[in-house]
């Protein structure tokens, strides 16, 4: 081999070695350069902003939990109140269906007696087509009122299970109010016959 050739090689060889440790290094990763004032500045603002956030949902979801669950007992709360109320209600209105049925029954009696008069008057000759007349009446004023204390003792039964107990209160404490007149004007039927039949008898 010439000398040439050999000197060749040998520059070669220097000049690869010399190129390779700078090849080699440009495929290694690089560190990563130091950031700036700003850069860190910026993170950390983003890091406070997170953390505040997070504070706020977290402070969010327990006054919302909070309302939550007051909400929840004012709901309670007004049920029961509403419970109470409507048991009062059904109280009363039944109290007031009792009275009103123990008075129905007394002009029942009253009625009897009236009729049990009027034969009485009967036999001793006179004419009684005209009390029997008015006692009819009377009678069924006396019946009307017993069919609306019914009306009043199905509308209570009909608010154990109704889905709107104020207004089937309201309504059976309507019919009460038509019990009560019902009653007055029977009552005041049976007084007129009364009133007739004495009238009558000091006439003669």
């Amino acid at each position: 081999m010439s000398k040439k050739i050999i000197f060749s090689f040998l520059i070669a060889g220097l000049i690869l070695t010399a190129v390779a440790p700078a090849v080699l290094a440009d495929d290694e990763p690089q560190p990563a350069a130091p950031k700036t004032l700003k850069e860190r500045l910026q993170e950390k603002r983003v890091q406070i902003e997170t953390k505040i956030k997070e504070r706020q949902s977290d402070v969010k979801a327990k006054v919302e939990d909070k309302k939550a669950k007051v909400e929840e007992k004012r709901e309670a709360l007004k049920r029961k109140l509403e419970s109470a109320r409507a048991d009062r209600v059904k109280k009363y209105v039944k109290r007031m269906a009792d009275r009103f049925e123990a008075a129905v029954k007394r002009l029942d009696v009253l009625a009897q007696r009236i009729d049990a008069r009027l034969v009485k008057i009967a036999a001793g000759g006179k004419n009684t087509d005209d009390y029997k007349k008015l006692l009819g009446e009377a009678r069924t004023k006396i019946e009307s009122a017993k069919t609306k204390l019914s009306e009043v003792r199905l509308a209570l039964e009909a608010v154990a299970d109704s889905e709107k107990p104020k207004e089937d209160f309201e309504n059976a404490k309507a019919k009460l109010n038509e019990v009560k007149e019902a009653v007055k004007t029977a009552h005041a039927a049976l007084v007129s016959v009364i009133s007739s039949i004495k009238g009558a008898s000091e006439k003669k």
